[in-house]
């Protein structure tokens, strides 16, 4: 799965990595999160931006350094949280930035956008089941369902043992996160624009696949 058409930029994104893909920290780091997901969706505006590092622990030094370059890049920079593993900053224009360290291996190749590295679909795909694992927000089922029409979940489920192999069960976790939507059904619905489903489409869509991968992975239903 590929980013989306050069017909479609957003310069404003491409600029904001352009500029970030110059810093020396940068070359350890790749974007996730929403704006990763919306090169290659399109169904988002990101809010900010979610790098990851497999490499930088983000120890206190390794914080100020960053936090120190980042301020170079734009004075108006303020931290909003930082502790080891993680760095919450905006910069002047208030887009947040998040550095994380990362340590799971990419199974697929990484793209590339305004000279930044992006994780693939397929990562971002298995990075959007573990926070349902972890959370199962609405925004998370329903960017899942998004991706899926592109990447059947069952062969994302396939390649979590490349990135989560230290997990034990975890398909099976996940199709129990899957089927846990109580704190999805709390949240508000998501502004609707140009493609975006509604929650009774996620919800449907999720219960078939849960019922369908239940019955094969590990015959339930």
């Amino acid at each position: 799965m590929e980013l989306l058409n050069p017909a479609h930029p957003n310069a404003e994104l491409e600029t904001r990595l352009a500029a970030l893909a110059d810093r020396p920290w940068a070359a350890d780091a790749y974007l996730a999160g929403t704006a990763a997901l919306a090169l290659y969706l399109g169904h988002r505006r990101p809010r900010g931006l979610d790098l990851m590092s497999p490499g930088n622990r983000l120890t206190p030094q390794k914080r100020r350094d960053l936090l120190g370059d980042l301020l170079d890049l734009d004075p108006g920079t303020r931290v909003e949280t930082a502790r080891d593993g993680y760095l919450f900053a905006r910069f002047g224009d208030g887009t947040a930035i998040k550095v994380f360290y990362y340590p799971y291996p990419l199974v697929d190749p990484e793209r590339s956008y305004g000279g930044l590295a992006v994780a693939s679909a397929i990562d971002l795909g298995l990075m959007k089941i573990a926070a349902i694992i972890s959370r199962g927000t609405r925004r998370d089922f329903t960017d899942l369902y998004l991706l899926c029409r592109r990447l059947p979940l069952a062969g994302l489920l396939e390649r979590s043992a490349d990135k989560f192999g230290h997990v034990r069960d975890f398909e099976l976790q996940a199709l129990k996160g899957l089927a846990d939507l109580t704190l999805a059904r709390q949240e508000p619905e998501i502004p609707g624009g140009t493609g975006t489903p509604t929650w009774a489409e996620v919800e449907a869509w999720v219960a078939d696949e849960v019922r369908r991968l239940g019955r094969e992975k590990v015959g339930l239903g």
